[in-house]
């Protein structure tokens, strides 16, 4: 999930809740459009990661 979010790697689920909501907090009280962004950049960006590790 650290690198999900571009942090350095940590298991302080605190600090990973803090980085969620620094970059997508904004997904609770938002427009469509943003939504949409949000949530595609969060789908990319875990994709990204898996890819990553998928032959590990």
């Amino acid at each position: 999930m650290a690198e999900i979010l571009e942090i350095e790697k940590t298991d302080d689920d605190n600090l990973l809740y803090q980085a969620f909501v620094k970059e997508y907090g904004e997904l609770w009280l938002t427009t469509t459009k943003r939504e949409k962004e949000l949530f595609d950049k969060l789908i990319n960006r875990a994709t990204e990661v898996l890819e990553k590790y998928k032959d590990n």
